[in-house]
């Protein structure tokens, strides 16, 4: 072998020396993941603290808490104010589609949301079309984000029932426009156990709270699995709530 084939194929053992003894470099691991829950009073009644429910407010459970515990998502935003409607009302606090604009345009990370609105849609309109309009306004924001939607339940007033069908109609429908749509239907849950319901006829008294929780861990889950079937790098965290 000449001199200067000999040199490379030195070299070339050398290269291949030090490059099996070289230490791999792992990949930084994934960002942990953001699941917002955008509700009304009914979640309010569902968290041990939430400013957005008032400093003074204690609910019956600890919805925040459990869901962290899941060890899935790494960040859980509870964000709840009483008579939020989904869209279509003046007030940025009482507006879910407003409040969700917000978040976004402050670059807050979400990955997923339940949503548990439309009980206060209600009192304005009985037409399919109302609630549409306020319905397509989040998943629109949303943008191809899972969103796990739950379904509403209403009769505080003779009306209420009717409309609240007529909601849930929709958002059934609308889920086959929008594959990112989980309709959670809380409603049969809640017709079996009616001892849940407050006097009001609309809130829950606390072991309806802490029932509607699992419906919420439920649907964490579904959409945990939508992200990982998604996103293999998905993977599960420690995370437990600060403080």
């Amino acid at each position: 072998m000449g001199t200067s084939l000999k040199r490379l194929a030195g070299a070339g053992l050398l290269l291949a020396i030090l490059t099996a003894a070289a230490p791999s470099v792992a990949p930084p691991p994934p960002a942990p993941r953001t699941l917002m829950v955008l509700g009304d009073s009914i979640t309010c009644g569902m968290v041990s603290r939430a400013p957005s429910c008032g400093s003074r407010f204690r609910g019956f459970g600890t919805l925040q808490e459990q869901l962290l515990a899941q060890g899935t998502f790494g960040t859980v935003i509870v964000d709840a104010v009483f008579a939020r409607n989904a869209a279509n009302v003046p007030s940025v606090t009482r507006n879910g589609a407003t409040t969700l604009t917000n978040y976004l345009a402050a670059g807050t990370q979400v990955d997923a949301l339940i949503v548990a609105l439309g009980s206060n849609d209600l009192q304005h309109s009985p037409r399919p079309s109302y609630y549409e309009r306020n319905i397509r306004q989040i998943l629109d924001l949303a943008a191809g984000r899972p969103v796990a939607w739950v379904t509403v339940h209403r009769s505080d007033q003779r009306w209420y029932p009717r409309r609240a069908a007529t909601f849930n109609e929709v958002l059934v429908r609308l889920a086959a426009e929008y594959p990112n749509l989980t309709v959670v239907d809380w409603v049969p849950t809640l017709m079996a156990n009616p001892g849940w319901l407050a006097n009001d006829r609309l809130h829950l008294n606390p072991d309806g709270y802490r029932a509607r929780i699992a419906t919420y861990l439920e649907a964490s889950n579904g959409l945990w699995g939508r992200i990982a079937s998604a996103d293999p790098s998905a993977t599960t965290t420690t995370t437990v709530p600060a403080g």
